[in-house]
């Protein structure tokens, strides 16, 4: 499948990788692909009509949970945070990060980073074309419904038939 992607769209699969290893992630998400398809100039002009733009994205990706655990300790009426703020405040800043035992490989893609890939390819049979470019894969994070990139982009209102008009509008189809 990625003998199909363009040379912007492997970049923009390598650019999530680098935005999860900045944010410590252990696994590329769809949020990921999300912040890699807005570095994109044209579709990051694209996608802040409806308000989405890297700085609103990153702010949710580092918002939300995410994490099963500290969704369960909710549940029971702990507050991840709180606790994790009362740790920070005891021993210094980043004192829960774990202390790495060997060198760091890289994140691995996560199920819905795989599935926006595959949903990227789709989205360009979708639009009869013979490639995936960055647009696909906007489309292919948007439709891939359980992930936090789609979440995201619905929080602000993002639709998959309005962004694949707009990206048909943007190309002059």
């Amino acid at each position: 499948m990625f003998e199909r992607f363009t040379r912007e769209a492997r970049a923009a699969v390598t650019r999530a990788r680098a935005h999860a290893d900045a944010l410590d992630h252990d696994r590329i998400g769809s949020q990921h692909l999300l912040l890699a398809v807005l570095d994109d100039v044209d579709l990051a002009r694209l996608v802040a009509t409806w308000g989405v733009d890297a700085a609103s994205v990153r702010a949710a990706v580092l918002s939300d949970p995410g994490d099963l655990d500290a969704q369960a300790l909710a549940t029971v009426g702990v507050d991840l945070e709180a606790v994790s703020n009362r740790v920070e405040k005891a021993f210094g800043p980043g004192a829960l990060r774990p202390r790495p035992t060997r060198q760091r490989r890289g994140a691995e893609f996560s199920p819905g980073a795989k599935a926006s890939l595959e949903l990227a390819l789709h989205e360009a049979l979708e639009l009869e074309d013979h490639f995936i470019g960055v647009e696909h894969v906007l489309l292919g994070v948007l439709a891939e419904r359980a992930g936090l990139g789609a979440r995201i982009l619905a929080d602000h209102g993002v639709q998959l038939p309005a962004l694949r008009d707009a990206i048909r509008d943007a190309r002059g189809r």
